[in-house]
């Protein structure tokens, strides 16, 4: 299912006053009701230094120039076929991990010579490129080496304007067949494409001749997942910061104790979720989920991966306006790597690591989505589970869940409401006061409309005006639960055995006259009632036990909510 449509794009312009500010913003709380926070800061969750000049890039459609040089290099370099290429191969990749925000066309430009590499550039400018329009220059050495610039911008005249378009510049063997080999290096025109639109480098740090090794990430096209084919993106962090997703996608952490479904890019949920450092505005934890799938099919581990962002002047060597924005945002891996290729970043389920002094775990995944818990809960305090703005289907915590179809029929049918917003908290067992708005629920809409309780049912421990009361009355009138002594027990937990009397009891098509035979092997113990209410669950194809080998029923363990609508729906299906 389809997450949204694309975003339109924005062309705001802003003040030189506003500079300074939007660097020491960076990380500020999101605004209260009735307070906005300034027009230089587009991001509306205060993540991103710059957001609007490098969304300015990133989002609609852009046409890339595609020039081919002649420096010497061995290469014959045809600009027609290099973008019929690219728009064959390296539109969808940006089409894919933008979700369609940012839709690339490459288009032929023409030819140029040059005295040596870094002078083609300069040399497609005097041959009449487009200055309003991208650019691929393409030269005809054999190598797949890259690189890209966003362009420069002033900030004259009350606003910042770009005054130059993005350029992208590659070796030949990025966009062409080289002698030896069947295909170009097209991961080394993304990462190009990439630096272009403002990417950073997501490095971990290992030494390379003694410095810091920029391309040691095989997790990130930016930083050394590049190869013929395009089977790695770009992590999360820089698809926030290109506007690929939006703040309803987002989530931040910023205290007590919640968890979080990250989805990987194409999957609806939260495609990230930030935790700030102490360090200050502009720094933060940027935690996404990946895994193989789409153009994230050549990933060498899947699960949550966590990066460390720092925009303040200090974190890198060329800072603009007093922050690391763009493709100077320092993005490191977390922990570091100090040795290339190492993914200690990416956590599977079990994990349990710190940022910063809080816990972290990866709980569980369901089909594509992590569950992930931060920080710990005080005493008498639930996790709570924050929802994403968009997921698929009513409930945004029984994605993937192996109840979902159920779920989904059960709200469909009134049967259930959820447990509070978006959420059904598939995991939580179900109290008999529940059991009873269920029950009174499935059978009106089985029956149709049912009579309201007579109010003789004497419950001594249900309040009158509690919400479930005329649930508890009609269940105990029609014999569907029972209240020895006036006793209804609203919080007492359901038992599968306790549910199969009720769905038996509340249904007439499940009865079953015949006599018990003994299918369960952990059943002889309980109550005549209790087995053959199990056993016509069976031969009805409602419930067919909690083990095969041997055939179990567990009749004393607790019902789950999820389990609950697959029990009701099997049990109207049939």
């Amino acid at each position: 299912m389809p997450r949204r449509t694309a975003i339109p794009r924005r062309t705001l312009r802003w003040g030189a006053a506003l500079l300074a500010a939007v660097a020491a913003t960076a990380l500020l709380p999101a605004p209260a009701p009735g307070r906005d926070l300034p027009d230089a800061l587009d991001d509306r969750l205060g993540l991103i230094a710059f957001s609007e000049p490098i969304r300015e890039r990133t989002l609609g459609r852009a046409t890339w120039e595609v020039w081919a040089c002649d420096a010497g290099g061995p290469l014959r370099i045809a600009p027609r076929t290099v973008a019929a290429l690219l728009n064959l191969r390296l539109a969808p990749y940006f089409a894919w991990m933008s979700d369609g925000a940012y839709t690339p066309a490459f288009t032929a430009g023409g030819t140029v010579s040059a005295p040596r590499p870094g002078a083609c550039p300069e040399r497609a400018a005097a041959a009449g490129r487009d200055p309003s329009r991208p650019a691929l220059i393409v030269d005809d050495r054999s190598g797949a080496a890259g690189s890209g610039s966003p362009g420069t911008f002033s900030s004259g005249g009350g606003g910042i304007e770009w005054t130059e378009a993005p350029t992208a510049a590659v070796n030949g063997g990025a966009v062409a067949s080289l002698f030896n080999s069947s295909q170009p290096t097209l991961g080394a025109a993304a990462r190009a494409i990439g630096r272009a639109l403002g990417f950073p480098f997501s490095s971990g740090g290992g030494a390379s001749g003694g410095g810091t090794n920029g391309y040691d990430h095989p997790m990130d096209v930016m930083s050394g997942a590049v190869g013929p084919d395009l089977t790695v993106g770009t992590i999360a962090v820089n698809r926030y910061a290109a506007g690929w997703f939006g703040v309803g996608e987002t989530a931040v952490h910023r205290s007590g104790a919640a968890a979080y479904q990250l989805s990987p890019a194409g999957e609806d949920g939260f495609q990230m979720l930030a935790v700030p450092s102490r360090d200050g505005p502009g720094v933060f934890y940027a935690l996404g989920a990946r895994v193989r799938s789409g153009f994230d099919r050549g990933v060498p581990k899947e699960g949550v991966e966590v990066y460390r962002v720092d925009q303040r002047e200090s974190a890198c060597a060329a800072p603009a306006a007093g922050a690391c924005w763009g493709g100077e945002r320092r993005t490191q891996q977390f922990p570091a790597g100090d040795a290339s290729g190492l993914v200690r970043h990416v956590h599977r389920v079990g994990t349990v690591f710190e940022l910063e002094g809080t816990r972290v775990e990866v709980t569980s995944r369901r089909g594509d989505r992590f569950t992930v818990r931060v920080g710990t809960p005080g005493p008498g305090e639930t996790v709570r589970l924050v929802c994403a703005a968009r997921f698929a289907g009513r409930f945004c915590d029984e994605d993937g869940s192996l109840h979902e179809r159920a779920i989904e029929k059960a709200a469909e049918w009134g049967i259930t409401v959820g447990c509070g917003g978006d959420r059904f908290c598939p995991g939580e067992t179900i109290t008999r006061r529940q059991m009873a708005a269920f029950l009174h629920r499935a059978a009106r809409w089985t029956y149709g409309r049912l009579e309201d309780p007579a109010g003789q049912a004497s419950l001594t421990d249900v309040p009158f005006n509690a919400w479930y009361r005329p649930f508890a009355e009609w269940a105990v009138e029609t014999q569907v639960m029972a209240a020895p002594f006036g006793a209804f027990q609203p919080d007492r937990l359901v038992t599968r055995g306790e549910m199969a009397e009720m769905l038996t009891a509340a249904f007439e098509h499940l009865s079953n006259p015949a006599a018990a035979q003994g299918l369960f092997t952990d059943m002889v113990n309980s109550p005549v009632r209790t087995v053959n209410a199990a056993e016509a669950l069976y031969e009805a194809g409602v419930a067919k036990g909690c083990s095969t080998h041997p055939r179990q029923f567990c009749p004393d363990r607790p019902v789950t909510r999820a389990q609950m609508a697959s029990f009701f729906v099997r049990a109207l299906e049939t």
